[in-house]
């Protein structure tokens, strides 16, 4: 955690995945304690791309809606439950 402060005003959709620096698209994202924090997320991002760019494994929708509706259940379908 960056040194003085506790979260980080992040991209719902990451740029990567196409998302736009609209307030719509940003919100405060914990880094704390918390199991659900800054860095899953960042980590969830990654294999998305991963899966997009790479293996070709998803759509760009399908990346898009993994975070979108619930991107702690994606989180849990690709890495498991955090510790």
């Amino acid at each position: 955690m960056p040194r003085g402060r506790h979260c980080e005003i992040d991209h719902l959709i990451s740029r990567e995945l196409g998302g736009a620096d609209d307030v719509d698209n940003l919100w405060p994202e914990p880094y704390g304690t918390s199991p659900w924090n800054a860095k899953r997320k960042d980590r969830l991002e990654n294999r998305c791309i991963t899966k997009l760019c790479v293996t070709h494994t998803f759509t760009l929708s399908a990346a898009r809606a993994a975070i979108v509706h619930d991107w702690r259940k994606a989180y849990r379908t690709y890495f498991g439950r955090p510790p």
